[in-house]
This record gives structure tokens, sequence and C-alpha cells, in this order.
């Protein structure tokens, strides 16, 4: 997709400067993967030499970016720089930016929406922690924060893009025609309410506080996409796609819990403490084990949207 949208859309400048940033870029390989065929695909659209690219990287975990820094190729084409800050807000000067990247990042919030912690509310997400949207008020509170967020991402975004410049985003997405609730993601969610709240029935935790926990994630429908980009005057779709992902055909609980741990962990231990954290997802490996004939039928998961 992005090899395609480069040599399709992206206009290269006539000086020899050229910049990209990686907004919410992961601490793995794949920044690394990403940024390489960006940079190839720049140098087969044009003739123009240009010098080491800098490449600008804004990570969501900033204590976690030397993890990256370590393995970044000796031989790489491009200079590496972090950006600190959050992408909901400016992070570079003015029209200084070519090619912006965004991978599985904007689906978290700047914020928990408001009233999701307050019981005279509305919105007040009494028994979830996340939006599973069978409840209108707590639905709509995800929505709009969502909604602010994305305003400002793309008019942060539409300063700092220099004309002719492209952006890819990539976001998961619950289908147009789901409920958030039959995803695999909201499944994992319904699991680690559960353990919450068996640890707050068994002492180990403040009931008060695991209802008071609220997870910042909001998938949106790719019709709820390309609404909130259209009504955005900056910018415009010059294409979207659709790239379905099953889950594994074998569900493993422990890999699952690693990796919804990797996602998770800093969160928790934010608004619990890092005391449970060993023993919450030990009793989460063992639900989803007790479980796993649930997850290995589970046939609607999220789709993954390119914009």
């Amino acid at each position: 997709m992005i090899v395609e949208a480069i040599t399709q859309n992206l206009q290269i400048p006539s000086n020899p400067i050229f910049r990209i940033a990686d907004l919410g870029c992961s601490i793995g390989p794949n920044t690394l993967t990403a940024m390489q065929n960006i940079i190839e695909s720049v140098e087969l659209k044009t003739p123009i030499q240009f010098p080491r690219i800098p490449c600008l990287l804004q990570p969501p975990h900033q204590q976690r970016f030397n993890t990256l820094f370590r393995t970044l190729p000796p031989s790489r084409r491009y200079f590496a720089a972090r950006v600190p800050g959050s992408f909901y807000n400016r992070l570079f000067p003015a029209a200084t930016l070519n090619f912006v990247l965004s991978s599985y990042a904007v689906q978290w919030m700047s914020k928990v929406p408001n009233g999701l912690r307050d019981a005279n509310s509305a919105a007040f997400n009494k028994g979830k922690t996340y939006c599973s949207r069978t409840r209108k008020g707590v639905a709509e509170a995800y929505f709009d924060q969502f909604k602010r967020d994305m305003s400002d991402f793309l008019n942060a975004r539409a300063e700092e893009v220099v004309e002719g410049g492209l952006m890819v985003i990539t976001v998961p997405c619950v289908p147009d025609d789901a409920l958030p609730s039959h995803t695999g993601a909201a499944m994992l969610q319904e699991v680690l309410g559960s353990c919450l709240i068996d640890m707050a029935n068994m002492g180990l935790i403040n009931e008060e506080r695991v209802g008071m926990f609220n997870v910042p994630l909001y998938f949106p429908s790719a019709q709820e996409m390309e609404l909130l980009i259209n009504m955005n005057t900056h910018f415009s779709i010059e294409r979207m796609e659709t790239l379905n992902q099953a889950m594994e055909t074998t569900f493993d609980p422990k890999r699952s819990t690693q990796h919804f741990r990797a996602v998770l962990e800093g969160l928790i231990e934010h608004h619990f403490g890092t005391e449970i954290i060993e023993q919450l997802f030990q009793f989460f490996t063992n639900k989803l084990e007790d479980n796993r004939l649930i997850f290995e039928n589970s046939i609607l998961m999220l789709t993954y949207l390119s914009s």
C-alpha cells in the first residue's frame, strides 16, 4: 500500500530535502522496515539523489525509545531522531514533512472520555473497561472524544505537511455491520474486566478503583473514519483500503496474554500499581485457557483500514 501510494500520489520536491515522520511508531522491527520501504519507494520515483533522509520517530512510550535506537542498522540510509510529545498537538515546524506514517496508533485517544466514571452520567460505564457500544451514552462519549482527537491530529498535520505531501494512516476498525463487543479485541477486554472484578471480590484490589478504570481506546468503523477525514477540509482521501486479518488458527492463551500485556501493562500499572500485575495476568491466562473454545471459534475480528 505504501509503495503504491508514493508512486501514485506523492509529489517529490524539487529541492534535495525530504523528511519522514512516523507518529506513534512501534519499538520493534516494523518501524525500521517501514522507513526503509518508504525511502526505497521515493528513490524509485525520482532521479533526485537525496542526502541521508531525516526520519522523525514519535513512539507512544517515550521511556522505551532506546529499545528502538539500539536496533537501528548501522548502514541505514537515514538519520533517526526521537520526537517527544503527543501527536494530537503540533510536533514540527510548518511545512516541513513530506511523508507522514501512523500505524495502529490513532485508536489510542488522548484521554478517557468524560462521564465514564460518573455514576450520575448517561456515559457511566459500569462493569466495563472499554467501549462495547451496547450503551448509547458510553458509545457517544467515546466517539465524541475520538472525533475531537482526530480533528486535532489532522489539523496539526495540515500545518506540518508540505503541499503535495502524503500521509498514510492504518487503524484497527470495527466492521460497519458489527458491534465492538463481537471482536476478538473486545473479548480480551471482557476477560480483563472479569479478572479485575474477581480480584476486587477477593480483596486484592479496591473495588472503587476497578470501577474507575477505563481504557482510552476506540475502534472506529470504516464509515466513521471516512466521515471524520472528509469533515476535515485540509485532507482528501486518495485511497481507502480494508485489510482483513483473522486470529491465528491455533489459539495460544499464553501468547495472547503476552501480546495483550505488552499493550496494556503500562496503563494498568499507572492506575492500580505494580503489585497486582503478575497475579492479574496469571488470572488472565487461566481465564483464556478456560474459555479456549470461545476464542478458537471466534471468526469476527477487527479489520485494518489504511487511508
